[in-house]
């Protein structure tokens, strides 16, 4: 199945006589959906290919008739070229009668809908198919019955009920329908259908803009001053159907309350005038969302959440038995350390002492190692004991928090339940294990990784790099690049990459040389398409990763004659990436605060994973580069100071941009 939502208009239905596009309203108010192809590219041969496309996407018949119908096609293009030219195809023409809809076959239709959407034995296509009909029905009764449903908790597809409010022939009765049902007392109010109401009204008074003049200099700008009063009204609607809404509030009801006042305490756009909803009245409604919209919202939106009210939720959460989403506990227990660092630690030593075992595993290490305090040597026999019991569950997670925070007093414990495991233990465990010993006994773990490292070991390269000894374990790496499996190859040169410094760059530029060597006549090969060779195509990943590895370093940068020379040494489409690397002027840096985590690219390319990683990057510039930062109004004010400690660190000046 395919909707609309794309609006790619690779098929044109030609309809004579003319129908009414259901869309039209939808695409004029600006609203664009990601939609796409239901697969990917197919080579034609002898056997038809079929698929699907529902006619009453693209046009409605509201009265009966006879009618025609041919369909062109832009989506047929040549095996070898498929991006640069198109074959229009045209299906023959084909004649149909339409009938007028009787109210008995109607209501059949709204309750075969119904039935199926209520149902829990039917699968999520069926479902999909069956708002669809909702949608195409085009009767009060099946929009009433859609809009229901968008304003559920547990509600489905908000694009079949937008684009059903804006096909419904009579935009003042789908208007009266969508404030009837959001002034329920059981109905949740959620920005979209706060949208929708103010865009129905938008377009019943301002008529759709003409084209932007693209030829006509003279009328671009008068084009775009009518675009931004178009915009300003629009806005202007949206804030009175907000403060209209809020109306509704105080009748609202358990979960549709809940869901209705985190509409107002995030709204789709954060410059409304809106009424004013405080952390406190959120806190109070925060326990009556879902597990996962909790998770999501601590996880993402605590910026905007953080206040001493939502302590009692934090609690509840991290005290609960039974939860289905560990990222739910994870998260509270992260905030909770944050507004209460005395609760907070006792709430995580809890989980560590006695983890709680979710649907989806135990809570991650992550958010158990933030605590403050250095080694717990209260934590050691714990620790040890349940990683050497064989019939563990809980070892992966153990491995980490012995790495931050055991003693050196288990260390012989913790060596010997390692050797007697009477099977290999996975990566994350190893991960912790090596991390530990590289703090505890730096000798021993650092000769256990010659022999056992692998890109997976993130923790553990990242410490024995930190030590200046990666060096040491690069050997393993640089051999790696010659596996047999491209993938591994692959990895072998990312992790070069991301730990190592010249030895690891020269070895890059040295597996470069032998792959254009062995590959240098098979380049036209290169550019893939759908009957390329698997050889070619792991070859071609193999090198994407390999140029990448060396072009985006967390080690290192690349001068002008290193990046003549890696442009020279790649194949096809490949040489083209290099090139981008050349930017004139001012290296651009882009930060972020996600969450608690700080990140920076850093000239569109280097990713810094941290302030640190920053610093170091910085500091591999020629002296003199000038630098610009790139705000996003994003918690500015938090970035600015971390963005000005790495620069001060790093010895740098930098250039800022207006957020």
């Amino acid at each position: 199945m395919y909707d609309r939502g794309g609006r790619l208009e690779i098929e044109k239905f030609e309809v004579t006589p003319p129908g009414r596009d259901p869309l039209q309203r939808y695409y004029e108010s600006g609203a664009f959906f990601g939609g796409g192809l239901s697969s990917g590219p197919r080579s034609l041969d002898s056997e038809p290919y079929c698929f699907r496309r529902d006619l009453n996407e693209w046009v409605t018949f509201d009265k009966p008739g006879s009618y025609s119908l041919a369909v062109s096609s832009s989506r047929v293009s040549p095996q070898l070229r498929p991006h640069t030219e198109q074959i229009n195809v045209r299906s023959n023409t084909l004649q149909f009668e339409v009938v007028a809809a009787a109210p008995e076959w109607q209501a059949q239709q709204l309750a075969s809908a119904v039935a199926v959407l209520d149902s829990q034995d039917t699968k999520e296509e069926e479902k999909r198919s069956a708002l669809r009909t909702l949608r195409f029905l085009q009767t009060r009764e099946a929009l009433q019955e859609l809009v229901r449903r968008a304003t559920l908790p547990e509600r489905t597809s908000d694009f079949d009920t937008t684009a059903a409010l804006h096909a419904y022939p009579d935009p003042e009765a789908a208007i009266e329908i969508l404030v009837a049902r959001l002034a329920a007392p059981n109905s949740s109010i959620t920005g979209m259908m706060i949208w929708s109401w103010a865009r129905l009204i938008f377009l019943a008074k301002y008529p759709p803009p003409p084209p932007y003049p693209a030829q006509d200099k003279n009328l671009q700008a008068a084009w775009q001053e009518a675009a931004k009063r178009r915009s300003d009204a629009f806005t202007s609607i949206l804030e009175e159907c907000y403060q209209k809404a809020a109306a509704f509030l105080p009748a609202k009801q358990g979960a549709a309350r809940a869901e209705t006042v985190q509409t107002f305490f995030f709204p789709q756009q954060s410059n409304l005038k809106l009424p004013a909803i405080s952390p406190s009245d959120f806190a109070s409604i925060f326990p009556a969302l879902s597990e996962d919209k909790q998770a999501m919202l601590l996880a993402h939106s605590w910026d905007r959440m953080r206040s001493d009210a939502m302590l009692g939720p934090l609690r509840r959460i991290a005290a609960a038995g039974a939860l289905q989403n560990r990222d739910l506990r994870a998260a509270a227990l992260r905030r909770l350390y944050e507004l209460d660092p005395v609760g907070g630690e006792e709430a995580i030593l809890a989980e560590i002492r006695s983890p709680h075992r979710h649907r989806n595993g135990f809570v991650t290490p992550d958010s158990l190692t933030i605590l403050r305090s250095g080694t717990l040597p209260q934590l050691d026999d714990l620790l040890a004991a349940r990683l050497a019991d064989p019939n563990s569950h809980t070892r992966n997670l153990d491995a980490v928090l012995l790495a931050r925070y055991a003693t050196r007093a288990p260390l012989d414990r913790v060596k010997e339940a390692y050797a007697q495991a009477r099977e290999p233990w996975d990566c994350e465990a190893e991960d912790g294990l090596f991390t530990y010993l590289l703090r505890a006994d730096k000798e021993y773990g650092v000769s256990l990784l010659k022999t056992k490292a692998s890109p997976c070991l993130a923790r553990s390269l990242e410490a024995v790099r930190d030590l200046g000894r990666f060096q040491e374990v690069e050997p393993r790496f640089v051999a790696g690049m010659n596996d047999k499996n491209w993938h591994k190859s692959r990895m072998a040169a990312e992790t070069l990459a991301r730990y190592g410094g010249d030895t690891a760059k020269k070895a890059l530029f040295e597996r470069l040389k032998a792959f254009h060597a062995q590959w240098k006549d098979r380049e036209a090969e290169f550019t893939l398409h759908p009957k390329s060779p698997e050889d070619v195509r792991e070859a071609s990943s193999f090198h994407f990763g390999l140029v990448q590895a060396l072009g985006t370093a967390e080690g290192w940068i690349l001068n002008e004659e290193e990046v003549d020379t890696v442009e020279q040494l790649s194949l096809g489409p490949h040489r083209q990436n290099v090139t981008s690397w050349r930017r004139p002027g001012a290296v651009d840096i882009h930060p972020q605060l996600h969450s608690d985590r700080f990140s920076a690219q850093v000239a569109m390319r280097y990713e810094c994973r941290s302030l640190d990683a920053l610093v170091r990057k910085l500091k591999q510039f020629p002296p003199g580069t000038r630098f610009r930062v790139h705000y996003s109004i994003h918690r500015l004010s938090e970035v600015k100071p971390l963005v000005a400690e790495a620069a001060s660190l790093a010895g740098v000046v930098l250039d800022e941009s207006t957020p």
